[in-house]
């Protein structure tokens, strides 16, 4: 047996066993993917927000160069 033959079934039985655990513990899981979806959209809406302020901040300094007086 190859090395990536036994990586694909150690995974193989590793999501068996993850189905199997889910199945036995439903109220668990769920309370589980509720707190990651959670996590992500608040990554998702941080990361919106830093790139709107980021991207406004960029509008706003080159809509007023600094002028140079010349006398």
């Amino acid at each position: 047996m190859s090395n990536t033959a036994a990586i694909a079934t150690m995974f193989e039985l590793a999501a068996i066993l993850l189905i199997i655990w889910g199945l036995c513990h439903e109220n668990k899981f769920v309370r589980f993917e509720d707190k990651l979806a959670k996590i992500i959209a608040n990554v998702i809406i941080r990361h919106r927000r830093k790139h709107r302020l980021h991207k406004l901040s960029k509008s706003r300094t080159n809509s007023f160069p600094d002028s140079k007086v010349v006398a």
